[in-house]
């Protein structure tokens, strides 16, 4: 199957988006998901993914970020498949300046998240609020052209695409999308990738690549073994990403994939891993 393969620079979280462009188009990577958020003000001494992260393009000052970062990306020949942002449905503002943005620079879709829900009310209500916040965000995405994404994650009201279907449902598959994210469901929401992307349907509108796994960390008082899930490399984890490639050709999808890969290892390393297994297992399908 084609492979069009992007990192998302969560990933990349100790390399500059200078140092990262150069990275990936070294490696024959085809594009980059960036990281739409304001840089930390200082690097803590124990960085990871999201704290202390410099791999991104600064949502405050988005405007003048445009520019650097379509020069950066066509200088080294990499695609824009989407924006990855954290923005709250409640933030109009900086939706539109995403949206804005993802217009000027010709990306089509871009991520925003839904509200939490914290089970003071039931699933059903907090589903209906969701909706109604999101109308808003999509009319914003309709003014300039750009689909919005919502991301299978767990912890979240939408951890399996079941449930994102019923949210999703409540607005046409060219409005809004879905990101299909297996590494997420292995925490939550897990449905067999058949199901999955049969049940998602025309709202399939992005993959992310990672890896997941659960591990037993003690015992509680009762004797009951304690288990947690934690994110690993693609080798050691519980997704079946042969499998899950047979099952996206099966539907024939054509869209992007952008590795997330939060496994143990060097930065680069990983990448250089992570282009050469996929385009492998890709190449197998």
């Amino acid at each position: 199957m084609e492979l069009r393969l992007a990192v998302f620079t969560v990933q990349t979280f100790d390399l500059t988006p200078a140092e990262a462009a150069a990275e990936l188009q070294r490696l024959g990577y085809d594009g980059v998901e960036w990281r739409i958020t304001n840089l930390p003000a200082s690097l803590p001494t124990n960085r990871n993914y999201w704290n202390g992260n410099v791999c991104a393009f600064e949502i405050d000052r988005l405007a003048d970020e445009v520019a650097p970062l379509a020069h950066l990306s066509a200088a080294h020949g990499l695609a824009l498949p989407s924006l990855g942002t954290y923005l709250d449905p409640r933030r109009l503002d900086l939706i539109e300046a995403c949206c804005r943005a993802a217009q000027a620079l010709g990306v089509p879709q871009l991520r925003v998240g839904l509200p939490g829900w914290d089970r003071s009310s039931s699933y059903d209500e907090a589903l209906r609020t969701a909706i109604e916040l999101w109308q808003p965000v999509v009319a914003l995405g309709q003014r300039y052209g750009r689909r919005i994404l919502a991301e299978l994650h767990h912890g979240a009201l939408i951890p399996s695409a079941s449930a994102a279907v019923r949210f999703l449902g409540a607005f046409e598959p060219a409005q809004v999308g879905a990101i299909y994210d297996p590494g997420n469901m292995v925490h939550e929401g897990w449905e067999h990738p058949d199901i999955a992307i049969g049940a998602l349907g025309p709202y399939l509108a992005h993959v992310h690549v990672k890896s997941a796994r659960w591990v037993t960390t003690g015992q509680d008082d009762q004797g009951r073994a304690i288990w947690k899930g934690e994110m690993c490399r693609l080798l050691e984890g519980q997704v079946d990403w042969p499998a899950v490639f047979r099952s996206l050709q099966r539907v024939g999808y054509d869209g992007w994939f952008a590795t997330e890969d939060f496994g143990a290892g060097e930065t680069r390393e990983k990448l250089a891993a992570n282009v050469q297994l996929l385009r492998a297992w890709a190449a197998a399908v």
